[in-house]
């Protein structure tokens, strides 16, 4: 037989739970994410995660909680943040991913990153000038082959990229 004070004892023992958990999230590289749960109690300590990684606030991540709300901003996002991300508080868990995709590039950004040129002269011959393109977008890597003949001249190849060339 339960009494109205036992009640409340019970009720007062019983250990936090999140009635709104972590929502999975993308985001864009550069931008910022926030995570955000409720826990079923006010001002329980909650610990972050990343995997197995306990994270501090810092720089990188803000930890913020106003009574049962508990958030973790993630600052400047790139893609080594994508992941699994857990608020836990006691035994309960509750776990979110984040995908961070690549920054939308204006026409300019798109063009060449990195460019290796590998160039053999052979007088009065043809100069080949090779082109590793790599742009930001995963498995676009292109390569691209350019045969001039020599002539005492500037060529443009792209936008900020100039050679010279002569015959």
């Amino acid at each position: 037989m339960s009494t109205p004070d036992s009640d409340e004892l019970a009720c007062a023992a019983l250990p936090p739970t999140f009635i709104r958990p972590l929502q999975s999230q993308e985001a864009e590289e550069g931008g910022s994410v926030t995570l955000r749960c409720e826990l079923s109690k006010s001002g329980v300590p909650v610990e972050w995660k990343k995997g197995s990684d306990v994270l501090k606030a810092g720089e990188k991540y803000q930890v913020k909680q106003e009574a049962s709300v508990s958030e973790l901003l993630i600052d400047k996002v790139q893609p080594g943040d994508s992941g699994d991300y857990s608020c836990v508080c006691g035994e309960q868990k509750t776990t979110a991913s984040i995908s961070i995709k690549g920054r939308r590039r204006t026409s300019d950004e798109s063009r060449l990153t990195k460019a290796f040129f590998y160039i053999s002269i052979l007088c009065g011959k043809c100069i080949n000038i090779e082109i590793i393109q790599r742009l930001h977008l995963p498995l676009c890597e292109k390569l691209h082959r350019k045969k001039v003949h020599l002539l005492h001249n500037i060529i443009q190849v792209t936008k900020n990229l100039w050679t010279s060339y002569c015959e």
